[in-house]
């Protein structure tokens, strides 16, 4: 009945109540004659008995709910170490997955910058190139006018250089003719 027991101690410290049961019917049966006296000294002794065994049990159930209260206080500080072990194991497996992001997201920035760098760079030899290019394109442009204008220069130069020696050649034909 009781969650820890009885102790030998606590049979021998006083009778049963079957016996202290028993002494009730065996002394009634025996001494209906009895004087008053006898009959306070057994209510007294059932009296004292019945007091030691509720002070036992009342112990006992005390002992009992102590041991509990212990017990569940044991439990309960199991279970918060164990949600606060969980907690942490949680949060560290939460917060891997996020340094690792946050890791991958810095370097695809550092990437992001030094491709927009790169690209500016290329940008900037582009348009170097460009400007080149186009003073080249310029140059060429105006040597090639130069030279058209040269060339008509000179063909013009030579027809009249071809027309004078023609008008010369013509001259001395004629002379020759006449001679």
């Amino acid at each position: 009945m009781f969650p820890h027991g009885r102790n030998d101690s606590e049979e021998s410290e006083g009778t049963t109540i079957e016996q202290e049961e028993h002494m009730i019917i065996y002394h009634s049966d025996n001494d209906q004659d009895s004087s008053a006296s006898q009959t306070g000294d057994i209510l007294a002794h059932i009296n004292t008995a019945l007091s030691a065994k509720r002070h036992r049990m009342e112990t006992t159930a005390q002992e009992a709910v102590e041991g509990i209260d212990q017990k569940m206080k044991q439990i309960w500080h199991s279970h918060e170490v164990a949600v606060a072990k969980f907690n942490e194991d949680s949060a560290q497996l939460f917060m891997k997955p996020f340094e690792q992001w946050n890791s991958d997201f810095q370097k695809i920035r550092e990437q992001h910058d030094k491709l927009i760098n790169d690209f500016q760079q290329q940008e900037k030899i582009f348009q170097e190139s460009r400007f080149i290019h186009m003073q080249i394109l310029r140059t060429v442009k105006h040597v090639h006018e130069q030279f058209l204008k040269d060339l008509a220069e000179m063909e013009e130069r030579n027809n009249e250089l071809l027309t004078g020696a023609q008008n010369e050649i013509k001259d001395e034909m004629n002379k020759l003719q006449k001679n």
